[in-house]
């Protein structure tokens, strides 16, 4: 696979006003959500889980960016529903909203690069987060590596369907290398 990156665009084609107030609604309900019913710890949630939300979307917005493909951060309206209801729910879901590709890549190695783009965000998040001696740090390790795995799931649309569409071996390598690497931050070794 080559990379053909485009680098051109100006300040005005990287937001839109629409899309910055789809990022920070889908910031806030989702730091609500995650902290519910004890707001006091909604920094923590804005940290860790926004955090790695916003690493993981935006990381695609620019990966596609590079690849000349227009994308804008939009609000899924029935994701964020799931989101909110379930703050009552012991587990919570976050999918408030998502990178839409605007423009079709050139072919299904863009799209790929792109979909990894996500989980890659998550992985160099955990890999910063894991120099920190702190509890707060060592949680952002491993909601980064979760998410970068739950990602790599190849049902569409998750981010492992267009990656292994592209090349199924190279999927089962990150897909394994993420899951290991998850399972060893389970058991504390990271």
């Amino acid at each position: 696979m080559s990379i053909n990156v485009r680098t051109r665009w100006n300040a005005g084609q990287i937001f839109t006003r629409i899309e910055l107030c789809h990022l920070f609604v889908a910031c806030i309900l989702t730091s609500l959500t995650m902290s519910y019913p004890e707001f006091g710890n909604m920094p923590v949630f804005a940290l860790t889980v926004v955090s790695a939300f916003t690493v993981h979307e935006l990381a695609h917005k620019f990966t596609a960016l590079l690849y000349g493909v227009r994308a804008r951060f939009q609000l899924w309206i029935p994701g964020l529903i799931v989101t909110m209801l379930s703050a009552i729910l012991p587990i919570k879901l976050v999918m408030p909203g998502a990178v839409y590709l605007l423009d079709h890549p050139k072919n299904v190695e863009e799209t790929a690069y792109i979909a990894l783009a996500g989980p890659l965000g998550n992985v160099a998040l955990a890999l910063l987060a894991s120099q920190v001696w702190h509890p707060l740090a060592f949680q952002i390790v491993g909601l980064n590596l979760l998410i970068a795995v739950l990602n790599m799931i190849p049902f569409a649309p998750l981010d492992g369907w267009r990656i292994s569409v592209c090349d199924g071996r190279i999927w089962l390598l990150l897909f394994g290398v993420l899951l290991v690497a998850y399972v060893v931050y389970l058991l504390g070794g990271i």
